[in-house]
């Protein structure tokens, strides 16, 4: 993937600098979303004629070599990446010492987005949900390719319900509530206790974070309190979680004993590849036994 440097051609608007105008062949139409370290736009791309997400690089970002450098390599490799459970990367672009990728267009908005709005989620959906980034994240580790932040805010919906995980391979290079210094790459209500020692990160690092991410769809709730960043990279090197159907009794222990393998402290406790994820999260989709009325009701009596 070649970095294609191209032109700016202005437009008068007062909203964002960029909605509105043309970079290239692509026409701003709004935000987003935005961060410390990037923002997203929807743009009109012609041709081809499509709608697709731009992440725009901050000016604070782009300003280190390495940092850019490594974004470019990795966002390289990750285009190359054709799954139908994978955000596509069309191609990263500079404007004025500017970076942006523009991406593939997910009409749905983020996992995040959807546990905003109902919070906890009935089994069978959660366990859709993972076994789909499970997929996506199995394809990549198949070209050698880790996350190394998977969380509901990248982990996207396409407008007919498919799951597309975002930030493939840059994750550790632009999230935006990722714990910095050395080595540490992650968000801390999901970081797997090795990353937060500062080790590299493996698919193991990304099973545990999967199942924290399955664990609040489930709860609605991240495995431990926030009680400050630092402490919550403590609490997920030391202590063990409440398992799940303990918070919904509704839940069968099964579920909890696959949250509790994925999410084991020392990496070579927990599923050896994403390829066994999928095999056990298949088997809790042939649960029949709860649906969203009686978990919804249960959750009531709870509250």
């Amino acid at each position: 993937m070649a970095v294609e440097i191209i032109g700016f051609s202005d437009t008068d608007n007062d909203a964002h600098p960029w909605v509105g105008r043309t970079i290239g062949n692509l026409t701003f139409t709004k935000e987003l979303g935005y961060g410390r370290c990037a923002t997203v736009l929807l743009a009109r791309e012609d041709p081809p004629g499509r709608q697709v997400a731009v992440k725009a690089l901050s000016e604070e970002f782009c300003a280190k070599k390495e940092q850019i450098q490594a974004f470019v390599e990795e966002a390289r490799r990750a285009g190359k990446l054709r799954h139908r459970n994978i955000l596509r990367i069309f191609r990263v672009s500079l404007y004025q010492k500017r970076y942006f990728m523009v991406m593939e267009y997910a009409a749905g908005g983020t996992l995040q987005d959807l546990l905003k709005r109902r919070r906890r989620l009935p089994l069978r959906e959660a366990i859709q949900i993972a076994r789909q980034t499970a997929e996506g994240l199995a394809f990549a580790e198949s070209r050698g390719i880790v996350h190394r932040d998977v969380k509901p805010a990248n982990l996207l919906i396409s407008r007919d319900g498919t799951i597309k995980v975002a930030d493939l391979g840059v994750a550790g290079q632009t999230g935006e509530e990722v714990i910095r210094g050395d080595d540490i790459y992650g968000s801390p209500h999901y970081m797997a206790p090795e990353q937060a020692m500062g080790k590299p990160a493996s698919s193991q690092s990304d099973i545990y974070s999967l199942g924290a991410t399955l664990y609040q769809m489930l709860t609605g709730r991240t495995p431990f309190k926030d009680a400050g960043r630092r402490a919550l990279i403590l609490k997920h090197m030391h202590e063990e979680p409440m398992p799940v159907n303990r918070i919904v009794p509704a839940l069968p222990k099964r579920v909890s004993e696959v949250i509790s393998n994925m999410m084991a402290k020392k990496p070579e406790e927990r599923y050896k590849s994403f390829a066994q994820v999928i095999t056990e999260l298949k088997s809790l989709e042939k649960i029949r036994t709860l649906n969203r009325l009686n978990l919804s009701r249960r959750h009531r009596r709870e509250r």
